[in-house]
């Protein structure tokens, strides 16, 4: 389904997309992620070869992060 997401890799400027179904993005980072998922049943991830799927209901709104744990530096203070 069509999802919108807004991603943080590392510490940098989040950016924001719209995904259409079959679209397959790829983002690396250093230390990690954290994404805010607009519609949790129109979209699934893969992390380090770890395939995360059912993230939650039609157009419930989630947030992400890889690895678990992982904060960014604006969080921490």
């Amino acid at each position: 389904e069509r999802t919108w997401v807004r991603i943080f890799v590392d510490d940098k400027k989040p950016k924001e997309y719209i995904f259409r179904p079959g679209s397959h993005p790829e983002w690396k980072a250093r230390k990690g992620f954290d994404l805010l998922v607009g519609n949790a049943a129109g979209i699934s991830f893969e992390f380090e070869g770890r395939r995360i799927d059912n993230l939650g209901a039609r157009g419930q709104v989630v947030r992400l992060r890889f690895p678990e744990g992982f904060r960014r530096a604006e969080d921490i203070e």
